[in-house]
């Protein structure tokens, strides 16, 4: 054999090699795939709710007159879609008071002194509250309602390109929890 007809042979070996290389790893990137996992909801199929698990009224001193310092101690758990905020109040019975105390919510954010609780971007979309509301305003062997109010915004949220969608999303729904307590 030629030196010439060897070199041809050996060109010719490397390219078919070359070509079966190829398609093997054209085969391979074509049987790739990304499926979301079936556990995850979009936001519009997470279903609102707040929930009082516990509730009690302690500590009562009187100060003037039927007027007594009362401590409540509530908590419980709330599931909501991106944005959504928490916040307790106490008032008469119907709609919720508008005096805001700071509430716990580990996995979502306390924002400043609002006493608000938001669920971020990227925070899961139920989690556990508590709160402990202290106050001398009560009149004593009175009941008195307490709320865990959840606002929710319009879904789907704004597209916006800088910035947070939980800052300019309109609020949509209003879930409340309520209890009865007396202090004294």
């Amino acid at each position: 054999m030629t030196k010439s007809k060897y070199l041809s042979f050996i060109i010719l070996l490397l390219a078919i090699m070359g070509f079966v290389f190829i398609s093997g790893c054209v085969k391979q990137q074509s049987t790739m795939s990304y499926e979301k996992p079936k556990s995850e909801q979009s936001e519009e199929q997470i279903s609102p709710s707040v929930t009082i698990e516990s509730a009690i009224a302690t500590s009562k001193k009187v100060i003037y007159k039927n007027q007594i310092t009362c401590t409540v101690e509530m908590s419980g758990t709330i599931t909501g879609p991106k944005c959504s905020n928490l916040w307790a109040a106490w008032g008469s019975l119907g709609e919720p008071g508008i005096k805001l105390y700071p509430i716990a919510c580990p996995d979502w954010a306390y924002v400043g002194t609002s006493g608000i609780c938001s669920r971020d971007l990227n925070k899961p979309a139920t989690t556990r509250w508590n709160i402990t509301i202290t106050d001398q305003y009560f009149i004593e062997g009175t009941g008195i309602e307490f709320f865990a109010v959840l606002d929710t915004p319009k879904l789907p949220l704004p597209s916006i390109i800088v910035g947070n969608p939980c800052a300019v999303a309109e609020l949509g729904n209003r879930t409340w929890d309520s209890v009865i307590l007396t202090c004294g």
